[in-house]
């Protein structure tokens, strides 16, 4: 909930001397990779120790930068420390509207993150939002509030109720987490759901679009596609993500890969597409959902381990605490 547009923010500590580091500042950042929209930063402050005969302080003249034995290992430490604080400290709060000369979006702070002694060792390996490695501590699953879905707001927004107050639930955000979540457990299990096609479709592309389609082909397999070239610019679709069922196919994919053209939003090329694909094969704003559709899509919400962004970055919901409520009405 608090972030900055510049790296001002975060310091890191080696033996109690402040340093600045690239690849460290890289590595943290990656444990925040899809909670932070594009363009902001996180705060943090990390202490590294390590045996000084580890490091070298004596590369750059006011002592600034230092130069690691293993840079790795300590990347790696940093990344898993990083992770670690994140998925153990309470939940991260949703962001809440207050009313101040019109209402805002207004982030509540965050509680403390926990410490952690940073100890670079073979053993330590960069978190994964899929599941704790068996060297950390394991991911104990959290749940939103329990919600009771009341209906929609401009085919658009979910409106439900909690033991806090009303929430307003992005659809679209909401189901791109989902299924980018659904896509990364199925890499992980070397599983692909897909939808053959009774009629493949041809897509004309562009020659950038074409590039980007065959540079991306077994990516966008894994997530379900089934392409084959057809001519100089253009492919067949063959099967697609189920979750692309029933949408304007040809215009989705022309989406996903002008996304990837624009260099995409992941910490990888498979995670680039895994999030591309998720937000153009999700429900879309101005979709008419059912209120049976809008509760099975909050209780998938409710299973993701990051319920509150998206693969972009983008909060899913917002809350209007209670107390708010009461305050607007004149009864506190």
């Amino acid at each position: 909930a608090v972030n900055k547009s510049t790296r001002q923010g975060i310091l890191f500590f080696v033996n109690s001397r402040w340093i600045q580091n690239r690849s460290l500042t890289y590595a943290l950042e990656e444990a925040f990779h899809s909670l932070l929209m594009v363009g902001r930063h996180p705060l943090a402050a990390i202490r590294i120790e390590v045996d000084p005969d580890q490091v070298d302080v004596n590369v750059h003249p006011t002592k600034a930068e230092v130069k690691f034995v293993d840079e790795r290992a300590v990347g790696r430490a940093v990344a898993r420390a990083v992770h670690n604080a994140l998925v153990l400290m309470p939940p991260s709060p949703v962001p809440s509207i207050q009313f101040d000369n019109g209402f805002h979006p207004s982030p509540i702070p965050l509680p403390s993150a926990p410490t952690s002694t940073v100890t670079p060792s073979a053993g330590f390996r960069a978190g994964s939002w899929a599941g704790a490695s068996d060297d950390g501590p394991k991911i104990v699953h959290r749940e939103l509030p329990a919600l009771r879905v009341l209906g929609q707001v401009a085919a658009s927004y979910i409106i439900a109720e909690g033991p806090e107050g009303l929430y307003m639930i992005d659809q679209h955000a909401a189901h791109e987490r989902v299924l980018y979540e659904r896509f990364l457990g199925r890499i992980a299990s070397d599983q692909v759901e897909q939808q053959p096609m009774l009629d493949p479709i041809v897509v004309d592309l562009s020659s950038e679009g074409h590039a980007i389609a065959l540079r991306s082909r077994e990516e966008l397999e894994r997530m379900g596609f089934a392409l084959e070239e057809f001519g100089d610019q253009s492919v067949v679709i063959r099967a697609v993500p189920a979750s692309m069922v029933g949408s304007d196919i040809p215009d989705r994919f022309q989406k996903i890969l002008q996304e990837l053209e624009e260099g995409g939003s992941g910490t990888s090329w498979l995670d680039s597409v895994a999030i591309s694909v998720a937000c153009h094969t999700s429900i879309r704003a101005g979709q008419l959902l059912s209120l049976t559709e809008m509760r099975e899509l909050v209780q998938q919400l409710e299973q993701t381990e990051q319920p509150r962004a998206c693969g972009h970055g983008r909060p899913t919901m917002l809350q209007l605490s209670q107390s708010e409520l009461e305050k607007q009405f004149g009864r506190r």
